[in-house]
């Protein structure tokens, strides 16, 4: 699987609507967000094995940028 297809499909899972009712429903963000990794837990694990050691330090940089 390539990165665009694991990152479709990581974004498919990451549905706003659904994550609205999960809070409506009382789970909390934590809650959320172990959800969904432990759904997507082979996506994630293969798209780690793709990046690079310049793609890991470029999403850093942007995490960082995000965070500001």
């Amino acid at each position: 699987m390539n990165i665009n297809k694991i990152l479709n499909s990581l974004e498919k899972s990451w549905d706003r609507d659904e994550i609205l009712i999960k809070i409506n429903n009382g789970l909390g963000t934590d809650e959320i967000v172990n959800e969904f990794l432990k759904k997507n837990e082979v996506q994630i694990k293969e798209f780690n094995k793709l990046l690079r050691p310049e793609d890991i330090d470029l999403l850093n940089k942007f995490e960082q940028l995000s965070t500001c």
